[in-house]
């Protein structure tokens, strides 16, 4: 049988490492369990008994492919959210594909290239963390935590996110920032960014726990119900940020934002596509047309 460039790649990385792979027949017992699913919506997962839980949506393109990829990136997704500081420990997952289950048993497959890639994605995050890493299958009807969280999600508005050739425009105008305070795994603008909840990429979760001055440039777009608060986490921590924001000069943090910005204001255009979910390109923002978003440079420095 002759083996595809890809394959022949796929299988020296095999045997290159194998000798670092676990061989246990019995291994020790699991320190933690992890349950993890995936619906065509999101991906979730939960460390058993505790009230640890990651979930999120699909991206419009992640949601078109095969089921049995998606619970495999579900799991990828969810040991990178929940177990990414854990070093040198057995975590065992329990999944209610078997698919999945023989794929990471067998240390991959050969009968999906997309399945197996995704399955050497995950030993390397083990590699890395000198974990152990055990799977038995869950049936779906006892998998309900996971399965809750794969498909019940908080409201949408902390996904809207500025179109990336606004983003570019407000970046060669006013600067290339360090961070992205309030963003996720499918809409964060820059590499190092803040979720609101457990996710697979960043650097902290929820930016109202962290201090704000260890980073010289960052951008918030927030929730417009934020606003005032991110005012006065920039004002408190000395830093400087690109803020985008509504034009709404009656709101009450409207004068603060006056004493504190930095910059000419940066008009945005406006058009359907603007403001977009990931998760939902097709969707309009609520408020277009009548949404007007200024950005511009806010500081407390003098």
């Amino acid at each position: 049988m002759t083996l595809s460039p890809l394959a022949k790649q796929d299988l020296s990385w095999w045997i290159t490492n194998v000798d670092q792979l676990p061989k246990a027949i019995t291994p020790k017992p699991s320190d933690l369990t992890l349950m993890t699913d995936s619906s065509l919506k999101g991906w979730g997962g939960v460390i058993e008994g505790t009230s640890c839980v990651a979930r999120g949506r699909w991206s419009h393109q992640e949601s078109q492919l095969h089921i049995n990829l998606l619970e495999l990136k579900a799991i990828l997704l969810a040991l990178q959210a929940l177990c990414n500081h854990m070093q040198n420990c057995h975590i065992k997952i329990l999944c209610d594909n078997t698919t999945t289950v023989s794929y990471i048993r067998n240390m991959g497959g050969t009968k999906s290239c997309s399945c197996n890639d995704i399955t050497r994605e995950i030993f390397m995050w083990r590699i890395d963390r000198e974990l152990t890493l055990s799977i038995s299958h869950l049936p779906g009807k006892l998998n309900t935590e996971a399965d809750k969280a794969s498909r019940e999600f908080h409201n949408s508005n902390t996904e809207w996110s500025l179109d990336q050739t606004a983003f570019n425009e407000l970046q060669s105008k006013l600067g290339e920032p360090d961070v992205d305070m309030f963003a996720s795994r499918l809409n964060h603008k820059t590499p190092h960014y803040i979720a609101w909840r457990p996710d697979p990429e960043a650097v902290a979760i929820d930016a109202f726990t962290i201090d704000w001055s260890h980073y010289n440039l960052i951008y918030c777009l927030p929730p417009f119900s934020l606003i005032g608060k991110v005012l006065q986490f920039i004002q408190e921590s000395k830093t400087t940020a690109i803020l985008v924001y509504p034009h709404w000069p009656t709101q009450f943090w409207y004068p603060r934002l006056l004493q504190l910005m930095k910059s000419p204001l940066v008009k945005i255009k406006m058009h359907k596509k603007t403001l977009t979910l990931p998760h939902q390109p097709e969707e309009i923002h609520p408020l277009f047309p009548k949404l007007q978003l200024h950005g511009c440079l806010v500081s407390s420095h003098r």
